[in-house]
């Protein structure tokens, strides 16, 4: 297993594990934005927005009623 992985990054070169790590480190960020843009907006709730974004973010549903909570207007 060990090999096969070292085959593929020998083959990939630097180039190719420098975009490998751009699109990994972007999605990450994708899938925090609702908690990154909650922290920004300082939002009263923004430690239960990013728990929701951390435990149900992976599903659309979890993601997208983090990132409307986020947006919302505090009260």
């Amino acid at each position: 297993m060990a090999s096969v992985l070292e085959s593929m990054l020998e083959s990939l070169g630097l180039l190719g594990i420098g975009i490998i790590w751009l699109v990994v480190v972007c999605l990450v960020l994708i899938y925090f934005l609702p908690g990154i843009v909650a922290i920004m907006r300082h939002k009263q709730n923004r430690v239960s927005i990013c728990i929701l974004n951390l435990l149900a973010g992976w599903t659309a549903i979890g993601w997208v009623a983090a990132l409307v909570w986020a947006f919302s207007v505090d009260r």
